[in-house]
């Protein structure tokens, strides 16, 4: 369960949203490149009231982020899109805000006992239901991702399989009390309940209850079997425990991340959108595109990756042919990395040799033809030919009934 002082700041992790489903963004985690493009812009009064209600308890709980870097960072969240992936096969993410959501998120925020603020709202929806992927779908439409589309339900849904084939996946609301959830449902619970060893969703428990874990807490936190506060700035807390709010554990107790332009060793040792650069804590604009040896943090220029780690977060230029690799989506577009040399190659065109000495065929053009004599690459099949696998196929789906290459459908349920 989100922690209110950090609901609203769910902005600022771009790949992953309330609810919503995991993101396809392949390779190691490493972050694509952003852009300006005038996106969709949101009212500015809106993000200041946002970052001001997140704040408002910031002495006892800290501060993810202080003004006016909150509102900077979050409109530029909408300014700009986000590219995961890398060439002509990179998704291209978009958010928007629900604007009334939002609104009622911060009168929400703003109504709420500081003494209570760390431990977070568990029975809210609109905080958790504000921030959208634009082109999400609502309740009753497919989510599945067929014939190269990626599908995604609105925040505060559940993609729910159908677990019959090819009848459509489509988007739910979550479990409510008493209801299935769990992976035998594909469904998260409500907002005020969690999911039991049994897979049925019960109401969250009351502060000073027996817990489990701090899933099953009214306050988001489980300490000692009991359902309590979380500790908050200044209060003691243990190698393995987490503090409230924006707070971290430090030295056994729990300290606000270190600010703009204060020293830090790591990444780790700032407030949550700073990073650590030249031993400072960093601002980095959502936007930016940095070079070659700058530090990054969400994405580079053309050309080059950001390797998402707390200790050496500078762009790197993609790796060329025959230099040492570790990874493939390291390598310059059209490239791999052999597992046989650990150096950059050129993929593997038709009719070339594959499988031995690590060789591989070009992603997205042919696939390697394991059972031939000898083993080669083949260009993928149209819709119509003869299939034994979806690997051989350039829709990426063989049909069971036909076993020739067909375009993904399914029926609604």
């Amino acid at each position: 369960m989100k922690k209110l002082v950090t609901l609203a700041m769910g902005l600022l992790v771009a790949t992953t949203l309330a609810g919503g489903q995991c993101l396809p963004i392949g390779g190691d985690g490493d972050g694509g490149s952003n852009g300006s493009d005038g996106g969709s812009h949101v009212n500015p009064g809106t993000i200041t009231d946002l970052c001001n209600a997140m704040n408002r308890c910031s002495d006892r709980w800290g501060s993810a982020l202080t003004q006016p870097r909150c509102s900077q960072y979050l409109q530029s969240m909408f300014d700009c899109p986000l590219h995961l992936g890398a060439g002509s096969h990179a998704i291209e993410m978009r958010f928007e805000l629900d604007e009334a959501k939002a609104g009622a998120c911060i009168q929400h925020m703003n109504s709420v006992d500081c003494n209570d603020f760390g431990a977070g709202s568990p029975t809210f929806d609109d905080c958790n239901e504000m921030l959208n992927l634009v082109g999400a779908v609502g309740v009753g439409a497919s989510c599945d991702s067929t014939s190269g589309e990626f599908a995604a339900c609105r925040s505060g849904l559940d993609c729910v399989s159908s677990q019959t084939d090819g009848v459509c996946s489509v988007c739910m609301a979550k479990a409510q009390l008493s209801e299935a959830c769990g992976p035998t449902s594909d469904r998260d619970c409500a907002n005020g309940l969690y999911c039991t060893s049994g897979n049925v969703c019960a109401a969250l428990k009351d502060i000073n209850s027996i817990c489990a874990d701090e899933t099953e807490c009214k306050t988001t936190y489980c300490h000692a079997t009991i359902c309590t506060m979380p500790p908050a700035k200044n209060e003691a807390c243990g190698d393995n425990e987490r503090c409230g709010g924006a707070l971290h554990c430090a030295s056994n107790v729990c300290v606000e991340g270190k600010g703009e332009n204060e020293t830090c060793q790591t990444s780790d040792d700032c407030m949550e959108s700073l990073v650590c650069a030249d031993q400072k804590c960093t601002y980095l604009d959502y936007c930016a595109k940095p070079a070659v040896g700058q530090i990054c943090q969400f994405g580079c220029a053309d050309g080059a990756y950001c390797p998402m780690s707390s200790t050496d977060q500078v762009c790197n230029a993609y790796i060329a042919v025959n230099q040492a690799c570790t990874s493939s989506d390291r390598c310059t577009d059209g490239n791999y990395c052999n597992s046989s040399s650990d150096t950059c190659q050129p993929y593997a065109q038709a009719g070339d040799p594959c499988g031995s000495n690590g060789a591989q065929c070009k992603t997205y053009e042919a696939y390697c033809d394991y059972l031939g004599s000898p083993m080669q690459c083949v260009a993928l099949k149209a819709n119509g030919q003869d299939c034994s696998s979806l690997s051989q196929c350039q829709s990426y789906y063989c049909d069971d009934a036909t076993n020739k290459c067909a375009d993904e459908t399914c029926t609604m349920p």
